[in-house]
């Protein structure tokens, strides 16, 4: 900026040529002419500098490690082969249900899924003990005529958690899949 007004300063009196303006300012004659020619300060305008990421040691250590910090892909869908796995579990009415004769109550309801097919049943149980849950189990097997590889249950503390209940193995026993000869 401040040479732009020197160079027309000392070219408005007259008495410089623009090669000696050039050598008084220390300038080419073409940058005095470009000075010249226009009536409005220059815009300085510096070349654009490469940033330190531009560097290709630091680009290549950054993409080794870029892969740690991607966030983990979506699962992937789960495929279920026919006759594999039931889901098992208890759900319980919202709202009191009419029971008959005139009552009204929340009654554990048992519910089978089948994983693969999303095929259901379900069957009010007369109470949460054990032995209605397992006769409501037995019924819903016979009902669907076929007996799954796998009963999957979430946390039912009378199946057992991390280790089956007695009553639990001895109900699996008649409906444990057999090996044909």
């Amino acid at each position: 900026m401040g040479d732009w007004a020197k160079i027309r300063q000392l070219f408005s009196t007259g008495e410089h040529s623009k090669r000696e303006i050039g050598r008084l300012v220390g300038i080419s004659r073409a940058t005095v002419k470009r000075a010249l020619e226009t009536d409005r300060l220059p815009k300085r305008q510096r070349p654009a500098m490469g940033s330190t990421f531009d560097v290709r040691a630091v680009r290549d250590k950054v993409a080794g490690i870029r892969p740690e910090y991607v966030p983990p892909d979506p699962p992937d869908r789960l495929v279920h082969e026919p006759g594999r796995q039931v889901q098992c579990d208890l759900w319980f009415p919202h709202e009191p249900l009419p029971l008959g004769n005139g009552q009204e109550g929340t009654p554990s309801v048992l519910v089978m899924t089948s994983t693969f097919s999303g095929f259901f049943q379900a069957l009010m149980l007369p109470s949460r003990k054990i032995l209605d849950l397992f006769g409501g189990m037995g019924s819903l097997l016979q009902t669907a005529q076929a007996v799954p590889k796998r009963l999957l249950w979430d946390n039912g503390s009378g199946i057992g958690r991390g280790k089956l209940t007695e009553p639990t193995v001895t109900f699996a026993g008649p409906w444990a899949p057999r090996r044909s000869s």
